[in-house]
């Protein structure tokens, strides 16, 4: 808004604006930047896993779990897709993909800020 104000009093002077050397915004995503912010995050994450032994141990058998899980799920969403005539395999495809975004979903709203709050009272 400042711009408009010198502009405008520059035009009813007659004079010509100034010409103002501006180097247009730039978006881009710097490696380098992301590359320290990984690392930072990294350095951070097994810090904070390798300060007790529990936490280490808790990581392992959630991975452990979450891996037999997913076995799990993907060979009897396969066997489904193949034995099942294709309406209901459809179906089953749907079912996937649906719990997928609502576990995705909740998995967010968990890790919002507003959410702890209301659980602690």
């Amino acid at each position: 808004m400042a711009g408009i104000a010198d502009l405008r009093r520059e035009r009813l002077a007659g004079t010509q604006p100034e010409q103002r050397h501006t180097t247009p915004l730039s978006f881009h995503i710097n490696p380098r930047h992301v590359r320290t912010l990984l690392w930072l995050r990294w350095k951070l994450t097994v810090r904070g896993y390798t300060r007790s032994w529990q936490r280490a141990l808790g990581l392992v058998a959630i991975l452990l779990l979450f891996a037999v899980f997913a076995a799990v799920v993907g060979l009897g969403s396969a066997a489904a897709y193949l034995n099942l005539p294709r309406p209901a395999a459809t179906q089953v495809l749907f079912g996937a993909l649906g719990a997928l975004y609502l576990i995705w979903a909740v998995s967010t709203s968990a890790r919002s800020s507003s959410w702890r709050c209301t659980l602690r009272w």
